[in-house]
């Protein structure tokens, strides 16, 4: 089974292709959307590539982040925005030069130590967040809001990554123990980068 964007219980206004790996959203308001699978334990490891400038937040949330609205302003979700900033639960806080067409974010999600990092074209950002533990079911997440929105591209493992995940970092898409959506749905293979 492989990891993709989740297709049959998100917002109606996000466009997916690829084989679900691209995301577009349709209108001008923010959308959520979730992968088909989560985690509650391990070192997660994979890719997000900036096909074109968009308002668009790649991170992290639970089963209970909310998806018509911009994740990252409640308890439920974590990620970094555009401008460099990231946010949680309504805060912000300055992290990283601004995100560029072009750029590469490696997400790497340490659910044993309860962190969340992120690397920029395979510069080490550092700890973003460290307070994920205990918090149930993570799954990767990408929130976008413009009409159009330009895609993202996210690799979860299927090929290989441009930048060599940390030692002892999983790709997100390896056969694995792990916490299926119970709205999962039967994937395809896909080609990416």
């Amino acid at each position: 089974m492989k990891i993709t964007w989740r297709s049959n219980n998100e917002y109606s206004e996000i466009s997916l292709s690829n084989s679900n790996l691209i995301t577009v959203s349709k209108d001008g308001v923010w959308h959520n959307i979730r992968i088909t699978h989560g985690v509650t334990s391990g070192k997660w490891y994979w890719e997000t590539y900036f096909n074109n400038f968009a308002f668009v937040d790649i991170g992290v949330g639970t089963i209970n982040a909310v998806l018509h609205k911009y994740n990252e302003r409640n308890s439920h979700g974590w990620g970094i925005y555009v401008n460099g900033y990231v946010y949680y639960n309504g805060n912000q806080l300055n992290y990283s030069p601004r995100i560029n067409t072009g750029d590469l974010i490696s997400v790497l999600l340490d659910l044993d130590n309860g962190t969340l990092s992120f690397w920029r074209n395979g510069n080490d950002l550092g700890v973003a967040f460290n307070n994920l533990l205990g918090k149930g079911i993570i799954y990767p997440m990408y929130s976008a809001m413009f009409y159009p929105a330009p895609p993202i591209t996210v690799n979860f493992g299927i090929t290989p990554f441009r930048y060599a995940p940390p030692v002892g970092y999983q790709p997100f898409d390896i056969i694995a123990p792990r916490i299926s959506s119970p709205y999962a749905f039967c994937e395809t293979d896909m080609k990416l980068f």
